[in-house]
């Protein structure tokens, strides 16, 4: 957040017009309703070159110049990869079904002759000797149910825990090598499916430490992708520091618990005694815990803000290009306002107020981070390395926000 050499310092401008904004919006809804959604990626590329061109630094304004086909298309590669790459898993499944039948039949029978015979003295002294449902299993069924969990488990590990860093990866590549400033574009290295192994292990990582881990994996995750961006000839460079970021953790992490045990003793305190009722007694129990249980869900997550607030600026404050750099200034409050007030007014617009969505989000980017350095001294020439055309695959197929902002 300082700048010790003092270095001038240049803001980031954002001047788009949220009529603008709701005019794209309304032509994205049309065109993608009567080309049964189709227009989706068009319509995203539309959005993102108008808000891209809206940024400017020293009175030049940045360019996206992507397409709508390349989105489409690399989602149509996509999601054919992904579906040929899944053909055991849906194998999987379809062999467990006929095994699902017979032990949802033989449990089925089982409650039957519980229900309808009557207890003896015999038949309890011989429950242990009853079957489970695992054993009226073949063995070529045994093996062929233990295979199949096997290979659901492993699926959804690679679902959840490998392919959402592929996706990250590669939209951010995308988008840098189709960005422009002063006609130089960015460029970025690295395999997206070398980082999906890169995120697994920190996840893998964070499980074991029980979250310990955390900040960790945050700062080098990010480190393995911007240290891979170039803009022009100049690579990015980004050398976190962990410490005010891990307190941070562990600060949030205890407020968190603390939350948590109100939560239970709250649940806990005896119902008045004026109440009588038995049924109305059960009643306001019922009441009590829903109420604590929703109020507290919701604010049982709010001290991550600083966390997450603490992060972003760590990100932008330890990032540079050669001698340019960044100042972030965002605090956990700002963070949160920013998020909850996105968050109701998506709510109570039903998504129509997306634009406005939008340029919060962009207008808070800017008031919070401000460009430093001489960019006149800053010698950079135009990356020799090759466009990305593949489009974002994964990351169009879910629609992944990349977090760059």
């Amino acid at each position: 957040m300082n700048n010790p050499e003092n270095l001038p310092s240049q803001p980031i401008s954002y001047d788009g017009q949220l009529g603008q904004q709701y005019k794209i919006f309304i032509l994205n809804i049309f065109l993608g309703l009567i080309t049964l959604g189709i227009y989706h990626y068009w319509g995203k590329t539309r959005q993102r070159r108008y808000t891209t061109s809206s940024f400017s630094v020293f009175n030049d304004r940045f360019e996206y110049t992507g397409y709508g086909g390349q989105l489409f298309w690399g989602m149509i590669k996509a999601v054919i990869i992904i579906g040929i790459l899944s053909i055991p898993f849906f194998y999987a499944i379809s062999e467990l079904e006929p095994i699902n039948q017979k032990i949802e039949q033989f449990e089925k029978e089982q409650k039957e002759t519980k229900t309808t015979s009557p207890v003896s003295v015999s038949r309890v002294e011989n429950v242990k000797d009853e079957k489970s449902s695992f054993d009226t299993l073949t063995e070529n069924e045994k093996t062929t149910l233990i295979g199949a969990v096997g290979i659901i488990g492993f699926y959804i590990i690679f679902y959840y825990a490998y392919l959402p860093f592929v996706a990250v990866f590669g939209s951010l590549r995308y988008r840098i090598t189709h960005s422009r400033w002063r006609g130089i574009r960015g460029h970025m290295k690295g395999s997206s499916i070398l980082y999906g192994f890169v995120g697994f292990f920190h996840t893998i990582l964070k499980v074991l430490t029980l979250g310990l881990w955390i900040p960790f994996a945050d700062g080098m995750t990010w480190k393995y992708k911007m240290n891979r961006i170039y803009f022009g000839n100049q690579q990015a460079s980004f050398n976190p520091q962990y410490g005010k970021l891990f307190k941070s953790h562990i600060l949030t992490l205890l407020i968190m618990l603390v939350i948590l045990g109100v939560m239970i003793a709250v649940t806990a305190i005896v119902v008045p005694s004026s109440t009588t009722d038995v049924e109305n007694l059960e009643d306001v129990k019922k009441l009590t815990v829903a109420i604590t249980y929703i109020i507290g869900i919701l604010v049982l997550y709010i001290p991550r803000f600083w966390y997450r607030a603490c992060l972003i600026r760590m990100k932008y404050n330890n990032l540079t290009f050669g001698n340019i750099g960044f100042i972030c200034t965002i605090s956990g409050w700002a963070l949160f306002k920013q998020l909850f007030g996105n968050a109701l007014i998506k709510i109570f617009t039903l998504g129509l107020g997306s634009p406005i969505v939008t340029q919060r989000r962009m207008h808070f980017f800017c008031n919070h981070v401000t460009m430093t350095g001489d960019i006149a001294k800053t010698n950079i020439l135009q990356a020799t390395g090759e466009k990305d055309k593949a489009g974002e695959g994964l990351s169009s197929m879910i629609d992944m926000n990349i977090g760059l902002f």
